[in-house]
Order: C-alpha cells, then structure tokens, then sequence
C-alpha cells in the first residue's frame, strides 16, 4: 500500500468510524452521567503524531470530535439523566461504599488522637 493510499484509508476510517463512535460513546456517557467531565482531544494526539508528511497536516484531513453540541441545554432531560443515576443501584451503593470509607476513616483518626497533657502549672 502507498503512502496516499494508506493515508487515504486512515482518513475514511477515522471520519467515517471511529469519529461517530467516540462522538456516540460520549453521547452516551452524557446520558448515563447526566454531566460533562473533562477530556482530551484524540485529534491533538494524531495532529503530533501524524505519519504522512507529504502534504497536509493531520487536521486538514482528520475531523473533529465535536461534543460542542452536546451541551447540557435540555434540563429536563439532564434532570431525569441525574435522577436516573442517583436511583441506579451500583451508583447507590458505590455512594455508601464512599461514605463507609470515609466514616471508618474519620473513626480512625479520632481514636489515635491523643491530646497532649504538657500543661505546667
């Protein structure tokens, strides 16, 4: 396979599968979650990594995952994504896990502590 070849099959296997997947999975990830968190750009990685040197840059090719426009706008439906998650039995009980460590962590700290009786009189 030539180069322009090769470049071309990664450019239509990015932008026709691998971009809606990811643009799905983040779409998904909204709705079990009911939030956006933090992430990073895949195309950044192929921008520095990109092999084909013979013409353009990689974001001339390569689409961009846009999650722009999946915002959080439908409150209603962010709403009943959020009551969803807070009703979800694994959610609930990593909840209580989260609250049992922290309570046997707080228990912990209270029985070593010893106040210090150095007062002089």
């Amino acid at each position: 396979m030539m180069a322009v070849e090769s470049r071309d099959w990664f450019v239509k296997l990015w932008n026709g599968e691998l971009l809606p997947y990811l643009e799905q999975c983040a779409r998904e990830g909204l709705q079990m979650y009911g939030r956006r968190s933090s992430w990073e750009d895949p195309l950044e990685f192929l921008t520095q990594t990109w092999p084909w040197n013979d013409g353009l840059p990689a974001d001339h090719y390569l689409s961009k995952l846009n999650l722009e426009n999946m915002h959080d706008d439908d409150d209603v439906t962010n709403k009943a994504f959020v009551a969803d998650a807070d009703m979800d039995p694994l959610i609930m009980l990593m909840k209580l896990k989260e609250q049992a460590k922290i309570q046997r962590q707080l228990e912990i700290e209270s029985m070593s502590y010893k106040p210090s009786n150095n007062s002089t009189a």
